[in-house]
């Protein structure tokens, strides 16, 4: 597996890149901001990351077919391709429309009410009403059915036309209540809501810790080290992440013997 920027053909094999400059080349930081303000890069390196399941799974899948043909390969990953490939749909509607990439903020284009919404006692919280149902139980939750019968709001598409009046009425609601009692509430008609953690409220997380999914593994020079636990989850074969990493030649004699 050959894991390069560009991969190792075309008029950009020679180039170097990082993460970074694969998010600007391959038209997501150009996604990511508000309408008429700069590019945004992400807030997290997800690219390496990402191309790193990837070539696992490349790897997974050469290894199955090496099992069936009894031939190996070599595997050429671009990163700027494997980027290129989460960003499919919006290749296909530009190509089809010429339109699509413009920033839309926190804002889905194609979806109304759903945006970043300021609580009474100042937390942020997500909303994306993405079907007609969570957006009955949404109003429903916030006593609003009468904006169910309001022509501009009765189908996705309308309300995406009046997308600033739709999500007024989410804001208004918001604003007059706090963090906690609005997730209760919302939660209590079934409405799929994000509170906007900060990385202490996600360690500290029950659901992840219930799961496993935040763990601490005792590390000989530094101690304990709290970290993401094994993913995914195997019912037959689990994970199990018994090191914080190896030490600068802590296996070179192990390696050199063998």
């Amino acid at each position: 597996l050959s894991i390069s920027a560009y991969g190792q053909t075309g008029p950009y094999k020679g180039k170097a890149g990082f993460g970074r400059i694969i998010e600007a080349i391959s038209g997501v930081m150009a996604l990511t901001g508000f309408p008429g303000g700069p590019p945004v890069m992400s807030g997290f390196l997800f690219v390496d990351r990402l191309i790193g399941v990837m070539g696992a799974l490349s790897v997974m899948m050469a290894e199955h077919e090496r099992q069936r043909s009894g031939e190996g390969q070599w595997i050429d990953q671009s990163v700027n391709e494997g980027i290129l490939r989460i960003l499919e749909p919006l290749v296909a509607d530009y190509v089809k429309t010429g339109k699509g990439g413009e920033r839309t903020g926190n804002r889905n284009p194609n979806i109304a009410p759903g945006d970043l919404y300021l609580t009474k006692d100042n937390k942020y919280v997500f909303i994306s009403a993405a079907t007609q149902t969570v957006v009955e139980r949404l109003m429903k939750a916030m006593s609003r059915e009468d904006v169910l019968s309001d022509p501009r709001f009765l189908t996705n598409a309308q309300r995406i036309k009046h997308a600033d009046e739709i999500n007024q009425v989410v804001a208004d609601w918001f604003a007059r209540h706090d963090l906690a009692e609005a997730v209760a509430t919302l939660e209590a008609q079934d409405v799929p809501v994000g509170p906007v953690k900060e990385i202490g409220d996600v360690v500290k997380d029950a659901q992840h810790l219930a799961r496993e999914a935040i763990i601490k593994v005792h590390d000989p020079v530094i101690g304990d080290v709290t970290m993401p636990g094994a993913i995914p989850m195997f019912s037959r074969t689990p994970g199990h992440i018994w090191s914080t990493g190896p030490y600068l030649g802590e296996h070179n004699e192990e390696v050199f013997k063998n």
